[in-house]
C-alpha cells in the first residue's frame, strides 16, 4: 500500500518540466485566492457572490487532477477560463459596495476592505494571465527511448 503510494506521487512527478512546478504554484496561488476572498470580501457586502469562489477552487483542483492524466495543459486551460469568469463576476457583485461606500467617507481609501477588494481583483487577474500563458508551454520534458 505504501509502495504503491509512494510509485504513484514518484511517477506524477517524472519527467516534469519547470513549467509543470509552476502550474502547481499557480494553482496552489489561485486557492488561497478562493480563501481569502471567502474570508475578506464575502463578510463585507450581502451581495457579494460565492460563485467566484466556487470557480476558484473548482479550477485550481483541475490542474493536479488532470496532471494525474498527463493533461496538466487541459486543466490550465479549465483554469484559466474559470479564473476569468470568477473575475467577471467578481467585479459584477462587487463594484457597488465601494460606490456605496464613497458616499460616506471623504477619502476612498477609508473605505472598509477597499485594500482587499482591489488585492483580490489583481490576484484574480494575475492568476488568469499566468494560467493562461502556462497552458502553452510545454508541460512535460520529451523522453527518447532506445530501442
Amino acid at each position: 500500500m505504501v509502495n504503491e503510494l509512494l510509485n504513484l506521487v514518484k511517477n506524477y512527478f517524472k519527467n516534469r518540466t519547470l513549467a509543470f512546478y509552476f502550474s502547481l504554484g499557480v494553482a496552489l496561488l489561485t486557492l488561497i485566492t478562493g480563501i481569502v476572498y471567502a474570508a475578506t470580501i464575502l463578510p463585507l457586502d450581502d451581495r457579494a457572490s460565492v460563485f467566484p469562489i466556487v470557480m476558484l477552487i473548482i479550477g485550481a483542483l483541475l490542474v493536479p487532477i488532470f496532471a494525474l492524466f498527463r493533461l496538466t495543459r487541459i486543466g490550465l486551460g479549465c483554469m484559466s477560463l474559470l479564473t476569468f469568469f470568477a473575475f467577471i463576476l467578481y467585479l459584477i457583485s462587487i463594484y457597488e459596495y465601494p460606490i456605496e461606500q464613497a458616499m460616506n467617507v471623504s477619502n476612498i481609501w477609508e473605505i472598509t476592505g477597499m485594500t482587499n477588494i482591489i488585492v483580490v481583483a489583481v490576484m484574480m487577474f494575475i492568476f488568469f494571465i499566468a494560467s493562461n500563458v502556462l497552458a502553452y508551454i510545454k508541460q512535460e520534458k520529451i523522453v527518447l527511448e532506445d530501442k
